[in-house]
């Protein structure tokens, strides 16, 4: 949420606190974090219809940014101290709603293991639906059949 609310990231929870907070909504508009023209036509049929539809919500409230918020502090403050062998990250070049520089903060405060960063060349924010969809399951896939595989005991 930092690259298209990054004054809402940084007083996330003053907002949480004040009255208007509680009433404060974001409606979903065009693009939904989509660059294919066909998938986000879908999307608008579907938020057209109902409030949730198959891709997410059509409001966010401030109650949802609020965990946002929490989780991402949450992440910032003990991730030096975590221990992973590997970590993949994918992310759009072009994401309107999460800016590349969490990818450049992640990068420089990753100790542990190795980092693969992908920078997607087509696609917004909801990679898995979006133009990159079949780079993105491909690279998965392979990053998960390069791990070691865990039995239970």
């Amino acid at each position: 949420m930092d690259g298209i609310f990054p004054f809402i990231t940084f007083y996330c929870h003053s907002l949480c606190t004040l009255l208007w907070g509680v009433f404060w909504r974001y409606k979903e508009s065009s693009p939904y974090g989509v660059k294919n023209v066909r998938i986000r036509e879908w999307i608008e049929r579907e938020l057209s219809q109902r409030r949730i539809s198959q891709a997410g919500a059509s409001v966010l409230e401030i109650a949802h940014l609020r965990e946002y918020d929490r989780l991402r502090r949450y992440v910032m403050k003990r991730l030096p101290k975590t221990q992973f062998p590997n970590e993949l990250v994918i992310h759009a070049k072009e994401d309107e709603m999460a800016s590349l520089s969490n990818v450049m903060w992640l990068e420089k405060n990753w100790q542990s293991g190795q980092i693969q960063v992908i920078l997607l060349d087509n696609s917004y924010h909801m990679i898995t639906i979006d133009n990159d969809q079949a780079q993105v399951c491909k690279v998965i896939l392979d990053c998960l059949s390069a791990q070691p595989t865990f039995t239970s005991t």
